[in-house]
This record gives structure tokens, sequence and C-alpha cells, in this order.
């Protein structure tokens, strides 16, 4: 037989989030939920919003504004090392050997990749670098794109209803089994999907009747 849910359980799966705390549970999943209180207002009238074209598109709107103001933008350039020179960031060697120096140095890489890799450790002061070290990465999601013959009908909601995002984590135990699958090293056996439809919002991207289908599947293990 099904498993009953208590009202008040059903309540705590409908708010529970974790991300890349790992379960409800875990130290610092809070910020899962203040980055995404942190989206409220982004879409119109305080809804959440859908790119049009795809995340990309955020891209391309950056690269095209910074280039109005006179940025050069360079691809398939790889960063090899931050330059440093009186402990300060001066600029950049790529891999095969140019540099190019600037006033500012911003990096978009995430702090390990950052203050690991980029910048050599004689210049991060060892309590600094031992923080860096300390940040959990050890679970990755998994992504899944499908494009639908239909709109899909969720037996929970009446059939005329079209809903463009569900998530499946019926309880917080099941959040918990899907990290440590992934901490195990192999995929959640049961893992917490968010599905998104974006063409509902926007049919304009498909055929007529075609629904395009994105899954994020937590977790995965980080080194399969």
């Amino acid at each position: 037989m099904p498993q009953r849910i208590s009202l008040i359980d059903k309540v705590k799966y409908a708010l529970a989030r974790a991300d890349d705390c790992g379960y409800p549970t875990a130290v610092g999943s809070l910020l899962a939920e203040v980055l995404d209180l942190a989206n409220d207002g982004a879409g119109i009238e305080g809804r959440s919003g859908i790119v049009r074209g795809g995340m990309g598109e955020i891209s391309a709107a950056l690269a095209d504004a910074a280039r109005r103001f006179g940025a050069t933008i360079r691809t398939e350039s790889p960063v090899e090392t931050v330059l440093v020179e009186n402990s300060r960031a001066c600029g950049v060697r790529l891999q095969g050997g140019e540099e190019l120096r600037a006033p500012l140095i911003v990096s978009n890489a995430d702090p390990k990749r950052t203050f690991l890799r980029l910048v050599d450790a004689s210049h991060i002061p060892n309590a600094f670098r031992h923080q860096v070290q300390q940040i959990k990465t050890r679970a990755g999601y998994m992504k899944y794109h499908a494009v639908l013959s239909g709109t899909p009908k969720f037996t929970c909601f009446s059939p005329c209803m079209e809903i463009s995002e569900v998530r499946i984590a019926p309880t917080l135990e099941y959040y918990e089994h899907a990290w440590l699958d992934a901490q195990a090293g192999i995929p959640a056996r049961q893992p917490i999907l968010n599905l998104q439809f974006p063409t509902l919002l926007v049919p304009e991207m498909v055929t007529l009747g075609k629904q395009i289908l994105g899954v994020w599947v937590r977790f995965a293990s980080p080194t399969r």
C-alpha cells in the first residue's frame, strides 16, 4: 500500500530546499532558499522569469552590452595562471604564453579553480587557502533535455491544467538518500527531479503541439 503522509509532512516536503547542500537538514541548506528568494522580482509582477531562447541569451546580452562600452571579448583563450605583483593581481597568462595585463582582474570561475589552480599558492594566505579547500563540492547535477509530442498530464492536477514546473521529491528522507548515493559514488537511485516545460510560457520556441522538457536530476557523483 502507498505510504500515507501527514499534512504537516506534505507542507515540509513542498517547502524543503537543499540544492548543493545535499539535503534539507544539512548545515547551510538555508542558503539555497535565500538564493532562490533573491531572484524574486526578476520576472514580471513578481513572477519568476523564463529567458526567451534559453539561458545562453543572458550571456549574449551581457556580451553585447560589454562591446557597446568598448570591451574586447576573446573566447577559446584558456587562462593558465593569474599574474600577481606586489600582492595584487595584475593580469593573466594564457595557455601558450601570451600575457594580458589590466588594473583590475575579475574571475567568474569557481573559488577552487580560481584560488587553488589559477593563483600560485605562494600568493594565498594559508588560512584562506584552507577555507577554500574545505568548500564542499562532493556532488553534481545531471541535466536531461527532450522534445515531447504533447503536454504532460499529472494525476494530482486537473486534466485541463498545464503545469510549467514540477518537482519530484516526496519526503525529506528521499532527499537524503539521493545525496548519500552520490557520496557513495553512484547516481541517485531515486533522484530528485525538477521538471521544467518552458514552452508552455514561450510556445514559439517549438512547432505547434510540441513541448520542450528540461529536467534537473540530483544528485550524481562528481567522479563519474
